[in-house]
């Protein structure tokens, strides 16, 4: 809809990122083999972005902090091997709050702010976390999938 994108286009100019920090950060390996890994199988990925029910949160009057949560599967062959959960603070300065009212009031644009352009901002941060996360119960780091 043309018209929530150019709601959602004046909405990102009101505001600018000011950082992302890690609040949590958590992996599971399904269990311990010392075989080699079956490089032959089709390694799935699923994955959800989940936001507390009072976010953003306003801290100040300009300042807005948003808390996805990150669920991560992968499996190989339709069986679960590791898990993980990221929840990230990502925070916001509001630079112009007449537009940003304005432009937060449309649920649309909400919408398609926390599902677009929160997830274009972390992707890379959560695709470097979760390779991390891997290489740290000895399996070979999966990347993310590209975005579109």
């Amino acid at each position: 809809d043309t018209a929530v994108h150019a709601v959602f286009q004046e909405l990102i100019t009101s505001l600018q990122i000011r950082g992302v920090q890690f609040i949590e950060i958590q992996s599971k390996r399904s269990s311990a083999t010392f075989a080699p890994e079956d490089s032959n199988g089709e390694t799935s990925i699923s994955w959800k972005q989940l936001f507390p029910p009072d976010d953003p949160l306003r801290v100040e009057d300009t300042l807005l902090v948003f808390r996805p949560k990150y669920e991560f599967v992968l499996a190989r062959d339709e069986k679960p091997f590791f898990t993980a959960t990221m929840i990230a603070a990502i925070q916001f300065s509001i630079e112009n709050k007449e537009t940003f009212e304005r432009c937060w009031g449309n649920p649309e644009a909400q919408k398609v702010f926390r599902e677009k352009q929160i997830v274009r901002t972390m992707w890379t941060i959560l695709r470097q976390q979760l390779m991390d996360c891997m290489s740290r119960h000895s399996l070979n780091p999966v990347p993310l999938p590209w975005i579109v």
